[in-house]
């Protein structure tokens, strides 16, 4: 499909890049995609990249699995469509498109997230509270 003239003219695929070239991307784009069909694997835990896509800043439109939906939901990062729902999909990359103070607030929130909670040094300091309450 990528290769259909109306894509092609619109898309660039790059199937994988190094991670360290990550934070170029994400700076070139408007919102991070992450529409990964619900399965039982996707079902169990959240893809790195939604993490990634927090750290970029970028609000995230993502398929609705479960624990990336309720990360999503809960953090306020970005939108849910319904897995391989097409229209869905579009509806809501039109609104992101036409709401762009609305992604910057998405993306804003995803990076205060990662942050405050998800940071080495905030998680950390999470896990040692909870340790010592605990004992």
């Amino acid at each position: 499909m990528l290769k259909e003239p109306q894509i092609a003219q619109s898309v660039t695929h790059i199937p994988w890049i190094d991670i360290r070239e990550f934070p170029s991307y994400a700076q070139a784009v408007d919102l991070c995609l992450c529409p990964i069909i619900k399965n039982a694997q996707h079902e169990s835990g959240i893809a790195n990249k939604v993490f990634q896509y927090m750290w970029a800043g970028r609000p995230i439109l993502a398929s609705n699995c479960k624990p990336k939906q309720d990360l999503i939901n809960k953090t306020n990062c970005g939108e849910i469509f319904l897995s391989e729902d097409v229209q869905d999909l579009i509806d809501k990359l039109v609104m992101i498109k036409n709401l762009p103070d609305r992604g910057k607030e998405m993306g804003n929130n995803g990076r205060r997230v990662i942050e405050e909670q998800y940071r080495l040094k905030a998680y950390g300091k999470a896990f040692a509270n909870f340790i010592t309450a605990n004992h």
